[in-house]
């Protein structure tokens, strides 16, 4: 009796070890999961700010040109208008 009782509670413990087995298999791959996406999601943000300097960049030069050229349209015009204004 005591080797039937001994025999079934260590079946119970079988069953409680593969049943934990399995749970931590599924939390280590949910966890791989998460981890992965964390990687893609810094990334992506990476990327993101990335392209966020650059198009900083471009836009400084050409608010740069624009005012340059801007400048120099009115300087132009201003010169040709101070020419007919003394003729």
């Amino acid at each position: 009796e005591m080797q039937k009782q001994m025999s079934e509670g260590l079946a119970r413990v079988d069953e409680s070890n593969r049943f934990l087995r399995e749970q931590n298999t599924r939390q280590s791959e949910q966890n791989a999961q998460i981890l992965q996406a964390v990687i893609k999601g810094n990334e992506s943000s990476d990327e993101h700010q990335f392209q966020l300097k650059l198009l900083d960049k471009t836009n400084f030069w050409k608010l740069t040109i624009g005012i340059g050229g801007s400048a120099a349209a009115i300087f132009a015009a201003l010169t040709e208008i101070i020419k007919v204004i003394f003729k």
